[in-house]
């Protein structure tokens, strides 16, 4: 594997015979070069077969902390009003890859409340790049609510009135 600076990325292929092999095991006909290319927002590696051009993507991830203040008895819907008794956590950690926290409650029988965030970047059609916050009953993939920023910010949130979460990215000043 040799590489070469272009620009502020780094531009490498895998020529050698047992390269394939190490980067797709398992997949017949795919020829050398592999090439790759890393940025400072990913690795991306492109690969020739006989059927076509292979991309694979992998992004840099970014590591967010949150806090979350979950309304103790309430469910999605509620309004919460008349009432403050939240379980509250600072810590809750969780990358912008489709990252999860798990927030379970204080109360009996605990509830847990799964928090991911996405760093959503649309392969085709006119949506813009988006940073977005889902709040999903744990165990369920289908989001209860979602809220989106732009996609490099440092900072997003969501009130459902019985749950508020904020996450910050870790190198925010």
């Amino acid at each position: 594997m040799l590489w070469r600076r272009v620009g502020e990325d780094f531009e490498g292929a895998a020529e050698g015979d047992g390269c394939s092999g190490v980067l797709f095991a398992g997949q017949a006909g795919v020829s050398p070069p592999i090439r790759l290319n890393l940025s400072s927002r990913s690795l991306t590696v492109t690969a020739s077969k006989r059927d076509g051009q292979y991309v694979t993507e992998l992004r840099r991830a970014r590591p967010f902390t949150c806090w979350a203040g979950v309304l103790r008895g309430e469910r999605h819907g509620a309004s919460g009003q008349g009432k403050d008794d939240r379980y509250f956590t600072r810590d809750a950690r969780l990358h912008d890859q489709y990252g999860e926290a798990i927030i379970t409650t204080g109360e009996k029988p605990a509830r847990k409340v799964s928090v991911r965030l996405r760093n959503v970047d649309w392969p085709y059609g006119t949506n813009r790049p988006s940073l977005t916050l889902y709040v999903h009953e744990a165990g369920n993939d289908r989001a209860i609510s979602y809220a989106w920023a732009q996609y490099d910010a440092d900072r997003i949130g969501i009130d459902l009135r019985w749950m508020q979460v904020s996450c910050t990215w870790n190198g925010a000043e």
